[in-house]
């Protein structure tokens, strides 16, 4: 029979007794959430800045930083394409100077 999860002081031990902090936070009439700066600091995000919003289902969403999005996804890129070289490609350099040139609109 598989143990259920439970919860302790804040943290859910499942059955493979994987541990994950767990944090409550509240969300205004105008929709707007507020990430603990515990939270923040543990995961690299920083304030101000831009996130990434996942939507998995109902009632679950995940937030990455774009930052760390944009690096997951050339890290990909590089290991699909062995040859990938960001100097010698004039299109991403592009895509970095557009991103640049967007944050300071």
């Amino acid at each position: 029979m598989e143990k259920p999860h439970t919860k302790v002081s804040g943290i859910l031990k499942s059955r493979v007794e994987t541990e994950i902090d767990l944090k409550t936070v509240e969300i205004d009439p105008k929709g707007r959430v507020v990430i603990p700066k515990e939270v923040r600091e543990q995961s690299g995000i920083t304030a101000p800045g831009e996130l990434v919003v996942t939507v998995e289902g109902d009632g679950k969403i995940i937030l990455q930083s774009a930052e760390a999005s944009l690096k997951r996804a050339q890290d990909i890129g590089r290991r699909k394409l062995r040859t990938w070289a960001e100097g010698k490609h004039e299109e991403d350099k592009l895509a970095h100077q557009l991103a640049r040139e967007e944050e300071r609109d």
